[in-house]
C-alpha cells in the first residue's frame, strides 16, 4: 500500500487539529464549544428520580427513552460480569443458564454475547474498578473518544472545523451508546483510526482495525480487500486468532456460548421476515421490513394480532433478501475493481455492510455511521452538501418521540410518522453508497 507524499501520521494530525481549533475564527470555536456542551448533556446524569434516571436527553431515543433509563450501564455492566466470571474461573456466558443471578459483581446483567477473546481482552480489565466506577470510567472515556476523533478529522480538513464538530458533538444516537454503556463507540474509534492510518501508509492501522474485530467480529468484513492490499500477515493473524480461539472455546470448555454468541450473537438474524415494526431497529432490513408491513394493509400496533404469513409468500423476506444480494454484489465488485490499489472508498462500503446484513441494527449503531462520516470528510471524499444530509439522517434526532407519543397506530399521523421513523437513518445508508459506487466507478477513489 503507498503512502500519498507528505501525508502527517494520524498522531500529528490529531495535534494539527488542535491548533486548527484554536486558530479557527471565534464563532467556530463558539460554535464547538456549544455543540460539545450538547455531547455533554447526552451522557447518562441528570435525572435522578427512581424510576426516570438518565440524562435530560435520554427521551430522544428509544434505548435510552424506553429502556436504559432505570438500568443504566446495562450493556456495559454485561461484559463486566463477564469478565468478572471469566476471572473467577467460571464461564463468562452461563449468567442465564448455569450459574443463575447469584454471583453476580454487576448491579444486573444479560447474556454476553461477545467473542471469548474480548472475554479475556475486553471485559476482564474492566473489572479493575468496581462495577459503578468501572461504568462512569467508560462514559469518560467514550467523551474522549469522541474528542480524539474530532480532533483527527480536524486536522485533515481544518476547513471544515464546525461541520466536523456537529457530526462529532451533535450525533444523537450517542445518547442511547452512553445510556447502555455500549462499546459501538469504541470498534468505530478503532476503525476510524485504523483506517486513517492505513490512508496515510502507516502498517499498524491494520492492528487498530484487528482491535475493532476483537470486539465485534464485523469489521472481518475489510479482510478480503486489506487482504489484496498486502496486509496479509496482519489479516491472517487475525482470522487465525478469532476463529481459533472461538473454535477452541466451543470444542474444549463447558459454556453456555451456544446461547450467548451463537444464537444471540454473531448469527443474530441475516434475512428479516414480516413482523410489527419495532421501534429501535434502523437499519435498511427494518426500512424495507416496514414498508412491505404496510404495503400489506396492517397497522404498526405492536400488541395487534395478525396471521402468519407462509414463507413463500412474505413480501418482507423476499425484500430483504433482494437487498442483501444486491449489495452483497456491489461490494464483489467493487473488490474486484479496487483488487490492485488501496481505495477508501472500498473500505467505506464494506463498513456499511453492517446496516444492511443484520436485521436488528440498533440505533446507536449509527456511531459506527458518525466515524465513516468524519474519515470521509476528512479525506475529501464527500462534501459539505452530503455530510449535511448523512447527518440529518443518520445523526439528529430520530422520529420516534413524535411517533411515540402519536400512538404508534391506529391513527393515520401515527402511521405516516412511523413510516417516516423506520426511513430516517436508512436514507444516509443509501445515499453513501450510491455516492461510494460512483466514486469506484469513475477511478477517483482516494
Amino acid at each position: 500500500m503507498e503512502s500519498d507524499s507528505g501525508e502527517v501520521s494520524p498522531l500529528a494530525a490529531m495535534v494539527a487539529g488542535a491548533r486548527a481549533v484554536a486558530m479557527a475564527p471565534l464563532w467556530t470555536r463558539a460554535a464547538v464549544g456549544a455543540l460539545f456542551l450538547l455531547t455533554l448533556a447526552m451522557l447518562p446524569y441528570g435525572r435522578s428520580g427512581p424510576d426516570d434516571g438518565g440524562s435530560l436527553l435520554a427521551p430522544l431515543t428509544v434505548d435510552s427513552g424506553a429502556l436504559f433509563r432505570t438500568r443504566k450501564g446495562a450493556d456495559f455492566f454485561s461484559v463486566y460480569d463477564a469478565g468478572a466470571r471469566l476471572l473467577a474461573g467460571r464461564d463468562p456466558y452461563g449468567v442465564n443458564t448455569d450459574t443463575g443471578k447469584e454471583g453476580l459483581r454487576a448491579p444486573y446483567v444479560a447474556t454476553f454475547r461477545y467473542l471469548p477473546i474480548a472475554a479475556a481482552l475486553l471485559a476482564a480489565p474492566l473489572n479493575i474498578l468496581p462495577p459503578w466506577p468501572a461504568f462512569h470510567a467508560w462514559t469518560a472515556l467514550g467523551v474522549a473518544m469522541v474528542v480524539v476523533n474530532f480532533l483527527l478529522c480536524c486536522g485533515r480538513r481544518p476547513d471544515r472545523v464546525a461541520l466536523l464538530a456537529l457530526i462529532w458533538f451533535a450525533w444523537f444516537p450517542a445518547i442511547a451508546e452512553f445510556h447502555m454503556g455500549q462499546f459501538t463507540l469504541a470498534m468505530a474509534t478503532l476503525m476510524l483510526w485504523g483506517v486513517d492510518a492505513l490512508r496515510s501508509g502507516r502498517a499498524w492501522g491494520a492492528w487498530a482495525w484487528a482491535g475493532a474485530v476483537v470486539i465485534k467480529v464485523y469489521p472481518i468484513a475489510m479482510a478480503p480487500s486489506l487482504f489484496l492490499w498486502g496486509r496479509r500477515g496482519s489479516v491472517a493473524a487475525t482470522v487465525l486468532v478469532v476463529v481459533g480461539s472461538t473454535l477452541a472455546w466451543r470444542a474444549f470448555v463447558p459454556s453456555a456460548m451456544e446461547e450467548g454468541l451463537v444464537n444471540r450473537g454473531i448469527a443474530g438474524r441475516i434475512v428479516g421476515t414480516s413482523r410489527v415494526p419495532y421501534a429501535g431497529a434502523m437499519g435498511v432490513q427494518a426500512m424495507t421490513g416496514a414498508a412491505a408491513w404496510r404495503a400489506m394493509g396492517r397497522g404498526m400496533n405492536p400488541a395487534a394480532e395478525y396471521d402468519a404469513i407462509p414463507a413463500m409468500r412474505d413480501a418482507a423476506a423476499w425484500a430483504n433478501a433482494a437487498v442483501l444480494a444486491a449489495f452483497a454484489g456491489a461490494c464483489a465488485w467493487a473488490l474486484w475493481r479496487t483488487r490492485r490499489a488501496y481505495s477508501l472508498e472500498a473500505l467505506a462500503l464494506f463498513w456499511l455492510a453492517w446496516f444492511y446484513a443484520y436485521v436488528d441494527c440498533w440505533e446507536h449503531h449509527y456511531l459506527l455511521m458518525q466515524a465513516l462520516l468524519g474519515l470521509l470528510v476528512a479525506w475529501r471524499v464527500i462534501d459539505w452538501r452530503v455530510a449535511l444530509v448523512c447527518w440529518a439522517s443518520a445523526g439528529a434526532p430520530s422520529m420516534w418521540w413524535l411517533w411515540q407519543r402519536s400512538g404508534y397506530s391506529g391513527n393515520a399521523v401515527a402511521e405516516a410518522l412511523g413510516m417516516m421513523y423506520f426511513l430516517q437513518r436508512p436514507v444516509s445508508v443509501l445515499l453513501l453508497t450510491v455516492v461510494l459506487l460512483r466514486r469506484i466507478a469513475r477511478g477517483t477513489s482516494s
